[in-house]
């Protein structure tokens, strides 16, 4: 096959993608959509400050933005995971680029808005809920700006691991990438203690609170309880915003080797 890329035939490769996928792909994004729903709007619904609400916010960050978001991205190769519907994804008349590209953006169709979606529905729920209750009482809180943009950020680095993992598992492919995935996690997170504990070992701190590349929590148990929070410059901080970007592109271009690899 030409691997030379030609648009016409990209857009009929995409629109072979959806017809394969559509359907999954819109069931999927119609269950996860709705689980957001119930999940975020009760907060709407209530009479005063109720934590039961902040919280199914958090469940709604962790069980359906980045676990939902993830297992949406494991579809993007499943076709390749049987010898049956592998054989014919790989007899698809259209270049390696053209199939990448067309499975990456039906992908980004839908774990791109899903995200913004969860951002809009915090504002939006958060703000009602607040202007309903008195002015002299607490307040909800919304997902701090910092805490955001790393989540933000775990999201991007879960979608590329998990695109990558539904093309090099052949079989269960989201389960061997999630175990892949959380021993590297691990493996990160542990060095990013051993690295914050050999810094601080000196005055040695009560505890530390901290996650691969975010700022530091440092705890002294002395009379007044102090805590430092210790965070990276401005040019540096800047820098890590990158790093997730970087590590996703390199996902990507890993994922379209192991799709060149597949053909040969």
């Amino acid at each position: 096959m030409n691997q030379t890329f030609n648009f016409q035939r990209f857009l009929l490769t995409l629109r072979l993608e959806i017809a394969a996928k559509g359907r999954i792909q819109m069931m999927m994004a119609g269950l996860l959509v709705a689980l957001l729903l119930v999940l975020m709007l009760p907060i709407t619904v209530f009479n005063g400050l109720r934590e039961i609400m902040s919280i199914l916010h958090v469940l709604a960050v962790f069980m359906v933005v980045l676990f939902g978001g993830s297992l949406y991205t494991g579809l993007a190769f499943n076709q390749y995971g049987s010898s049956d519907t592998g054989m014919a994804a790989l007899m698809v008349p259209a270049s390696r680029l053209e199939k990448f590209l067309s499975a990456l953006l039906l992908n980004l169709l839908f774990v791109v808005p899903f995200i913004v979606l969860f951002r809009v529905l915090e504002d939006w729920t958060i703000d009602y809920a607040n202007a309903k209750l008195p002015e002299a009482v607490y307040k909800y809180n919304k997902v701090p700006l910092p805490i955001l943009r790393y989540i933000t950020s775990v999201y991007v680095v879960i979608q590329g691991v998990t695109l990558l993992g539904s093309l090099y598992f052949t079989k269960s492919s989201y389960v061997k990438t999630a175990i892949a995935f959380s021993v590297v996690l691990l493996g990160v997170a542990a060095a990013n203690l051993v690295i914050v504990y050999s810094l601080t070992a000196y005055s040695s701190p009560s505890w530390i609170f901290a996650f691969p590349f975010s700022s530091w929590d440092v705890s002294y148990y002395t009379p007044t309880h102090k805590v430092y929070h210790a965070d990276f410059s401005e040019n540096l901080q800047n820098l890590m915003y990158a790093v997730p970007l970087i590590i996703l592109l390199s996902l990507w271009y890993i994922t379209y080797v192991r799709l060149k690899e597949k053909e040969i």
